[in-house]
């Protein structure tokens, strides 16, 4: 049945493998286009295409036509008749003012590289420091190598290179913060231009726009001349104006007339062709994934402010953006747009791709409005629609979307812990509509809803349901399942009584009997406090998906005898979808065991009978939790009823010991993977179904335990919740802080963190502020407190002075905070200045829509491979990356994953070049996306450093190698972890290769060293790097030494294999090899 399931899929995913094409576009500027496609490839992803080539960057309004014909852009090449030679024109269109303003915003991008200096959120957003990494190692490379045998190895590595390559050189110097920055990122740009402004002569008036004018420039050039430009429809031209005289027609009939920008002033100033020209060369060398707009940026927690320059073009962007938010303010229904694109067909393999393309780009372009939005309610640029409530009730609405602090229905959330509650459950309602919207369900919608942390505030954007602020007294109420208050009346309309029992069967819940104030027993399938709601556009919305799952029934009933001497400080406690999905399936195999032992005849053997269909033909299985177990609500149902529903509910809270001791076991046991940091720990609590609140339960078991790996786990862990406390108390602090003050609240709370209890933190601001009665003790106090409170641990000693940099770095990236990048000495008296703190952007959590079908199709690809189909497979996997690169574009978390995978692939099929290529793409999008730190982006680069290496480019694969272990290294707090002695025995074999022996030895070493330390002298990997470090000593010519080594292998294999074995045997052979070489070096 599973074969069957997975052939029918794949043939699905081969519904979207198309006929293949390769088409000519022929551009305007005589230059043209080879583009491979498919016959699903529609004129607008054409023109994207043309959008972002190099020969076509500035061709920016057109249309494609074929045989004179203009093309609809949502037309496929597949249904152009007659579509033979493939051959496409791209003629240019009539401009307008907003494609004026698109032009000018690209030529604008592109005289400054691509770094936008209007940027909403940080500094360096986007960044990637691939191209200062490898600096022109990618343009030398290629002399220094040679084929062999058919494989490309390295000819040469410079000596100055590998002079500078030692076991020093891999390690960081925790002050020293600016490191972390290549020297060379910060480039000096290549001037072409000495400004660009809007003219003063701007607007044009009537009777100029009647001839055409859209829009006037001043352009002053590097010769120092200066003129006005017309931006008109037909293109672009120097006017006669100048300061005190308005003549717009055209200067000179000769010449000075463009329909591109770049043009007119490649005509108009021989300086700025010659540094246009050097311009182009220098960015065309870089990769193009390093500019490609991405709507999932990362940001820096380090950063080097630059010098700010006067500039013209600046405003222009400027003025540019404000004028195209006041045109578009309130003029999008963000709810219609997102619930249009959920409602698109889904029937076929092509539908599935276009729907997930519509969600995601509707999705992304509301939660760009909401990070807008949410900032300007903080830096109250927005009025409240009620002005007298207090700051943490306050609701607004802007540009069409609805914003509160999320304690706006207070009564909703004071029994269950007030603002602390409404914190949790805003969260908890991001993670319920993920939850829902990932089942994929017909007429079932969720609104919009972003979560935006930023200065201490966390702002609530959600789009609005149709009809519920315009509703009067005499209309019916809008909410047509579940109850508003409690519990007191409770709606259960039949229509909606479906879907929700639809939803519940997906999400394992049961539907359950609860009694209203009236005494009325009604049947409900979600809980009472989630509210199905009628909009007036006939759809069916959920709200306040924060109380979808259970409660953690067992962690509340721990807590209640705690409640006076430790309390919690709010009752938000709820199971995880990936919980009861563990536990679902754990019931469902004990209910499988239990019918095939009624099923057994009485001869068959004790032992366990495999599962076949034919045993489970009449087999049923029905199990749901009950979401209102365990709270406020009244249960119905009889007394045995509702033990047996509360019963499950505790059963399945208890399973999270189960889960935990499951996790113990696969460290103690099976030496499982460590996480570097905070991110891959949290990934790995989440996908065994724990909340982060068990961390102090984990760190208890684990303290017990003294060996490697599981000290390197259990301080991570620590770090985890003291940061967690840490990000709290700032937010709170930064809540009360006016934006002058700022850096000086950030900058003290960390010298209060890293100094000795009892020293004096000075801080220049007014005792009013809260933020200035802070010292290290009394912070110190309150972290050891928050800590013992929200996660059950005691922290001991001094633990300011462990994981110094890690933990700055994981609050820093909590808060959103980037800090200037020099040297800081956390042993000082005043670690950090007000001025040290350069920004602090919004760190934004929402529903990310998913791409299900191309997961499924990599899915697929995987287990092709896995059962030695490697043509489907590989096929499968990269049409996987073609779907994702369609849906979220090129520049996003998942497709730089997908990136990453298909590299590995390319590369265990020994297809050097083109895993270096796609593992290029992989890191650059990791940078981009997760962080030019992150511990995801570290080993991607790891990875193209092998590649690279593979691929014969050693120096540059050493380059990047020795840039990520640094890093590494750093976020690890270290240098002992598990993945560290993987990449010094890479280390160690680049420079085997390049027959830098001696240095090779130190490495393989170092890596034997952290092997016996974190695995033990036995372990089968710590016996393998023996290995490698014996045939090290052999190449270097010291054979007593590899005597020495070996004889390790020989007594392990000796003492596990037994005499007999072909390892004792090969052992034993080697080492006398080995001696017999060291007689002959002694005689001689």
């Amino acid at each position: 049945m599973m074969e069957a399931a997975h052939d029918d899929e794949v043939n699905e995913v081969k519904e979207t493998q198309t006929e293949q094409l390769r088409i000519l576009i022929k551009l305007p500027n005589s230059n043209s286009i080879d583009l491979a496609a498919v016959d699903k490839t529609t004129i607008q992803e054409i023109k994207q295409v043309i959008n972002d080539h190099s020969k076509s960057q500035f061709i920016t309004c057109f249309y494609i036509s074929f045989n004179g014909k203009k093309l609809q852009d949502s037309l496929e090449v597949g249904s152009i008749p007659d579509f033979d030679p493939p051959e496409l024109t791209v003629v240019q269109d009539l401009y307008t003012e907003h494609e004026v303003k698109i032009h000018v915003n690209r030529l604008r991008e592109f005289l400054t590289y691509y770094k936008s200096p209007v940027t909403y959120y940080g500094i360096d957003q986007a960044a990637s420091y691939v191209s200062a990494v490898s600096g022109d190692s990618c343009k030398s490379n290629d002399a220094k190598t040679v084929v062999v045998n058919g494989e490309q190895v390295v000819k040469e590595v410079s000596k100055q290179f590998l002079d500078g390559i030692d076991e020093n050189s891999l390690k960081m110097n925790k002050n020293e913060l600016d490191k972390l920055i290549p020297n060379n990122f910060y480039k000096s740009d290549i001037k072409c231009v000495e400004s660009i402004s809007i003219s003063s002569w701007n607007p044009p008036p009537f009777q100029r726009k009647m001839a055409g004018d859209l829009m006037y420039l001043s352009i002053t050039t590097l010769e120092n001349a200066s003129f006005d430009v017309t931006c008109s429809v037909n293109g672009f031209f120097i006017n006669g104006s100048n300061s005190s005289k308005f003549s717009p027609n055209q200067r000179s009939k000769n010449g000075c007339f463009s329909s591109t920008l770049a043009g007119l002033l490649n005509n108009a100033s021989p300086l700025f062709k010659s540094a246009f020209l050097e311009l182009q060369s220098d960015i065309i060398s870089r990769h193009p994934f390093e500019y490609l707009m991405t709507s999932s940026p990362a940001y820096p927690w380090v950063v080097k402010s630059q010098p700010h320059t006067a500039d013209s073009g600046r405003s222009v962007e400027a003025n540019f953006i404000a004028s195209d938010v006041l045109d578009t303010l309130c003029a999008r229904d963000w709810n219609d747009d997102l619930q249009s694109a959920y409602e698109l067909p889904k029937s076929t393999a092509q539908e599935r791709v276009n729907r997930d393309q519509a969600i995601y780009r509707a999705h992304s372009e509301f939660l760009d409005a909401a990070v807008k939005g949410a900032m300007a309610v903080v830096n109250k640029s927005i009025v409240c629609l009620s002005p007298a409530e207090e700051d943490l009730s306050q609701m607004y609405i802007h540009n069409g979307i609805f914003f509160s602090e999320g304690y706006d229905n207070k009564e909703q959330f004071d029994p269950y812990g007030g603002p602390e509650a409404s914190h949790v459950a805003v969260s908890k309602d991001i993670d319920g509509i993920r939850y829902v919207n990932d089942q994929n369900l017909d007429g079932i919608h969720t609104l919009g809803t972003a979560l935006i942390d930023y200065k201490g505030h966390r702002i609530v954007a959600q789009t609005i349901v149709p009809g519920i602020l315009k509703k009067s007294e005499s209309q019916e109420s809008a909410i047509k399942y579940g109850s508003v208050d409690g519990g007191l009346e409770v709606l259960n309309d039949e229509e909606f009584a479906e879907s929700a029992k639809t939803l519940a069967n997906a999400l394992h819940l049961e539907t359950h009997p609860v009694i209203d104030q009236n005494g009325a027993e009604i049947q409900l399938s979600t809980s009472i406090d989630v509210k199905w709601i009628q909009g007036t556009d006939s759809r069916k919305y959920l709200m306040d998906l924060y109380r979808i799952f259970p409660v953690d029934a067992l962690f509340q009933e721990e807590l209640l005898g705690e409640k006076d001497a430790n309390p919690y400080p709010h009752h938000m406690t709820f199971l995880r979808q990936e919980l009861i999905d563990l536990f679902y399936e754990h019931k469902l195999r004990l209910a499988v065991q239990e019918h095939q032992k009624k099923n057994q005849k009485p001869d068959a053997a004790e032992s366990e009978v495999p599962v076949n269909e034919g045993d489970l033909k009449d087999f049923q299985f029905s199990f749901g939790l009950n979401p209102d177990a365990y709270t406020n609500a009244k249960l119905g149902g009889t007394p045995e009823e509702i033990d047996e529903t509360k019963k499950n509910v505790m059963e399945a809270s208890g399973f999270i010991s189960v889960v935990i001791s499951q996790l113990v076991l696969e460290f103690v046991k099976y030496g499982a993977t460590v996480p570097a940091d905070s991110k891959a720990l949290t990934a790995l609590f989440h996908r065994r179904g724990l909340n982060m609140r068990y961390l102090g339960k984990v760190t208890n078991l684990f303290d017990k335990i003294t060996d490697y790996p599981i000290v390197l786990f259990n301080e991570l862990c620590k770090e985890e919740m003291i940061s967690r406390a840490c990000k709290r108390i700032l937010r709170k602090l930064l809540l009360e802080t006016p934006v002058h003050l700022t850096g000086a609240c950030i900058s003290h709370f960390f010298n209060c963190y890293y100094g000795e209890d009892g020293a004096k933190v000075e801080v220049n601001a007014p005792a009013s502020y809260t933020f200035r009665s802070l010292t290290p003790s009394s912070l110190h106090s309150e972290i050891i407190e928050l800590v013992k409170s929200r996660f059950r641990y005691t922290i001991t000693g001094d633990f300011w002075k462990l994981r110094q940099v890690t933990l700055l770095r994981n609050v820093c990236l909590k808060v959103g905070i980037q800090l200037e990048g020099h040297k800081y000495h956390f042993n000082g008296a005043v670690v950090f200045k007000p001025t040290d703190v350069v920004n602090i952007y919004p760190v934004i959590k929402h529903a990310q829509p998913r791409a299900a079908f191309a997961a499924e199709a990599y899915e697929h690809g995987r287990m092709s491979l896995a059962q030695n189909q490697k043509e489907l497979g590989m096929d499968l996997i990269r049409e996987s990356l073609t779907i994702y690169e369609q849906v979220f574009g090129p520049i996003h978390p998942e497709t730089g994953r997908m990136y990453g995978h298909l590299a590995m692939v390319y590369f265990q099929e020994k297809d050097y070049k083109q895993a270096v290529l796609t593992q290029r793409r992989a890191v650059i999008t990791a940078e981009r996306t997760s962080g030019v730190d992150d511990s995801e982006t570290i080993q991607q680069y790891m990875n193209l450093a092998f590649f690279e290496h593979s691929a014969g480019n050693t120096e540059l694969g050493l380059k990047y190698m020795t840039y990520a272990l640094k890093r590494w290294n750093l976020i690890c707090n270290g240098d002992i972890h598990p993945d560290t002695s993987s990449a010094f025995l890479n280390i160690g074999h680049m420079l085997q290769k390049v027959e830098a022996h001696q240095k090779a030895v130190v490495f393989f070493k170092k890596a034997l060293e952290l092997n016996e330390l974190i695995l033990g002298k036995d372990d089968n990997s710590t016996i393998m790097t023996y290995e490698i470090l014996t045939k090290a000593y052999f190449l270097e010519g010291d054979f007593r030494q590899a005597m020495t080594t070996q004889k390790v292998v020989y007594n392990y294999h000796k003492k596990t294999s037994g005499e007999d074995s072909e390892l004792f045997k090969n052992a034993t052979q080697v080492l006398q090899t080995l001696t017999a070489r060291a007689v002959d070096a002694v005689s001689f």
